[in-house]
């Protein structure tokens, strides 16, 4: 059973790898577009906490202070292109922080409150009317990861209308190899903000170090080059070798095993290898 699924899961991953190949080859590169979001701390805490000796795990609990962060809503396009980036703050909405501290922060992008700083539909509603729709040329092609807001039906309506959009999940489990921003530009993103960050004056209050995170983030954005975007929608399509070999291999090891029991089997029943 466990052969089977193995196999199927990546027979899945190859045809989609072949259907994404011929996307690829076949539409401008600018009308490929992968959006996903990340969190971003703005403040970081150890790992660890020290605690004196004898103190319950739930005494220790108390002391570790949660990390805070916001949320980035990031979309590159396969020709390179970064588009304006959603960020998504702590914050109810027409709250303090939309009426006062979202207005002084850059205009150039985006930003929203959402109690948790994370993706929910009023948000992803949001991001396809006021970033997408503006940053698409054409009839494109959304590869998106499968958080339910970013492909259920309203998803899929909604991106239509707006943006003259396809919505492509990617297969399940597999954005760490498939999706661009996985593959080849989140990692760069992060480590080059995180070193900013520790350069930086982070300020006292939420408020300024939120502010300063978004411009880290922003800069650490810009930074990236294009052939960084690029690279990584190519990354996924070098994989198609690799995992043809890696199909061949299992469906060898799986008759090669039936075989082998097989032959064992009639030599049991001396069905084989019987003296005449």
């Amino acid at each position: 059973m466990h052969r089977y699924k193995t196999v199927d899961a990546q027979r899945l991953r190859l045809e989609y790898i072949e259907s994404m190949s011929e996307t690829f080859a076949s539409i401008p590169k600018e009308l490929m577009i992968n959006v996903d979001e990340t969190a971003i701390n703005y403040e970081y805490v150890p790992p660890k906490t020290l605690a004196e000796k004898g103190r319950g795990k739930n005494n220790v609990a108390d002391m570790k202070v949660r990390h805070e962060r916001i949320t980035a809503v990031l979309g590159i396009t396969a020709a390179g292109q970064k588009l304006p980036i959603l960020f998504i703050l702590p914050g109810q909405p027409n709250g303090p922080i939309t009426n006062e501290e979202i207005p002084s922060l850059p205009g150039e992008h985006f930003y929203v409150t959402q109690p948790n700083a994370w993706m929910d539909g009023n948000v992803w509603e949001y991001y396809v009317e006021h970033v997408l729709a503006y940053s698409v040329a054409g009839p494109s092609k959304l590869f998106v990861d499968n958080l339910k807001v970013h492909v259920n039906d309203k998803s899929v309506d909604l991106v239509g209308y707006h943006c003259g959009s396809e919505v492509c999940p990617l297969p399940k489990n597999t954005t760490s190899v498939f999706q661009p921003l996985d593959v080849g530009v989140m990692g760069p993103l992060k480590s080059i903000i995180k070193s900013k960050w520790l350069k930086s004056q982070k300020g006292v209050t939420a408020r300024e170090k939120r502010a300063n995170i978004i411009n880290i983030t922003i800069g650490a954005l810009e930074q990236l080059n294009e052939a960084t975007v690029v690279g990584s929608w190519k990354k996924p399509l070098m994989l198609n070798k690799l995992i043809m070999n890696k199909i061949f291999m299992l469906y060898y090891m799986f008759y090669n095993t039936n075989i082998m029991q097989s032959l064992k089997t009639c030599k049991n029943q001396k069905f084989l290898f019987s003296k005449t």
